[in-house]
């Protein structure tokens, strides 16, 4: 299946039958002028719709050339360390209570993407479970992809509703069962109310199999309405059949219990974000200090094709009779810009600093950035990612101003993940006030 780095210019297309419209015009207006001067048979000349039929052809494949078609795969050897976690996201709708800042669920999916930026070079997967579990995606090292699916997780993602922590948690320890050598994890993010099925069961098969879970819980003990989303587009409480407010409640006794069971520990969400923190210490003891090699999938870009099918084209026209030789410089100028726009790209720098951070180079990673930025400033992305690598090189000053340039952002999503790292910077410098502010 053929994909696109940049779809967007593939807009460009349109103007091909215009162009075409004009060249057709353009030649018929000159036939007129040139029979009238008895000169006719220059212009009946059978070449002349061909090179401009070339010429057509030459910009429908440089446009897209500039697109970045991709198709076909390739296998793209990585660094894993060894360490396989199964992540299990609650998406019930009691997940859409916003006593966790927005909600219970967007501060989940926020916890989940940290955790998988600083778990880079783990095999890392996601289960997700409301009235029955599905996995969104099997372990694997390739963090970027997944932290992409994470964006896309809502409340609707699973239509049967429950909490179903039991079925989930056996999922994930039969999914951990395909995972290379080294230490399995389960990480649970859910509010555990109303679970359904025999947990304590499904627990010591996790204990059996010598796997630790760790539970995050998120929300209030104390019970808060749930919000729904009307077509309308306003927003009224959940109410049972009688007409009375339906409050849900974080249950820290059965995730606690979970936890305990198989040597893990628990975490209850908190303003200031340490629950990632303390996640990531206590994970971080099971991680070797030596890399295993490993593969990720990625995709080939084929833009090389279409530049050499033009530059052919082009080739062709030039040994045509009476083309013009400012037509023959415009057109080798053309595919130059072409093939400059199609090797360099803020996106790709962006995205070759995020591979050198999943490596530790830090310093490289910061260049990268740096680098993004400065071939377009105004991208945010590239201000959130050097934030994060000056984070883990210890220099906080740099990245709080990084991070408030990502703040400008008009992205909603983008702006709350900035706003959750920056207290998560205040913290790791003692500035708690601070950190609970942002």
């Amino acid at each position: 299946m053929i994909s696109f780095q940049n779809p967007g210019v593939l807009l460009l297309l349109l103007l091909i039958p215009i162009g075409g419209l004009f060249l057709r015009w353009r030649q018929k207006y000159y036939l007129q002028r040139l029979q009238l001067m008895g000169k006719g048979s220059i212009a009946n000349s059978p070449w002349s719709w061909t090179r401009q039929s070339i010429w057509l052809l030459i910009c429908t494949l440089l446009i897209v050339a500039l697109a970045r078609p991709v198709w076909g795969t390739a296998l793209e050897a990585v660094d894993t360390q060894g360490v396989s976690v199964m992540f299990v996201l609650d998406v019930s709708k009691s997940m859409d209570a916003e006593d966790a800042s927005p909600s219970r669920l967007e501060r989940a999916k926020l916890s989940l993407t940290e955790l998988f930026k600083q778990l880079s070079g783990n095999e890392l997967g996601l289960i997700l479970f409301a009235g029955y579990p599905i996995v969104q995606f099997p372990l694997t090292t390739d963090t970027l992809s997944a932290t992409a699916l994470v964006k896309q997780v809502t409340t609707d993602s699973i239509s049967a509703q429950g909490t179903n922590i039991a079925d989930a948690i056996l999922v994930a320890v039969k999914s951990l069962t395909s995972a290379s050598k080294g230490k399995h994890l389960i990480v649970l993010l859910t509010d555990g109310e109303g679970h359904e099925g025999d947990v304590n069961s499904t627990v010591a098969e996790a204990v059996r199999d010598g796997i630790t879970i760790y539970t995050i819980g998120y929300g209030d003990s104390a019970g808060v309405p749930i919000p729904v989303h009307n077509p309308d587009g306003s927003v009224s409480d959940k109410r049972d059949q009688a007409g009375n407010p339906v409050k849900s409640a974080l249950d820290e006794k059965t995730l606690t219990e979970i936890a305990i069971a198989t040597g893990g520990l628990y975490e209850h969400v908190l303003p200031n974000g340490d629950e990632v923190h303390k996640l990531m210490k206590a994970i971080n003891q099971y991680t070797p200090n030596t890399l295993n090699r490993g593969v990720q999938v990625t995709g080939i870009e084929r833009f090389n094709i279409f530049i050499a099918l033009a530059v052919i084209l082009l080739t062709l026209n030039i040994i045509l009779p009476r083309l013009q030789k400012l037509t023959k410089i415009c057109l080798f100028l053309f595919i130059l810009a072409c093939s400059c726009g199609c090797s360099v790209n803020p996106a790709e720098r962006n995205d070759a600093g995020n591979t050198l951070y999943s490596q530790a180079q830090y310093d490289s990673a910061i260049d990268a950035y740096q680098a993004a930025q400065v071939a377009s400033p105004d991208r945010p992305e590239a201000y959130y990612n050097a934030a994060s690598a000056y984070s883990q090189n210890g220099e906080f000053d740099k990245a709080i101003d990084a991070l408030h340039q990502a703040l400008k952002t008009t992205d909603a999503g983008l702006r709350t993940q900035a706003y959750y790292n920056l207290g998560n910077v205040y913290f790791q410098m003692d500035r708690f006030d601070d950190a609970v502010d942002a």
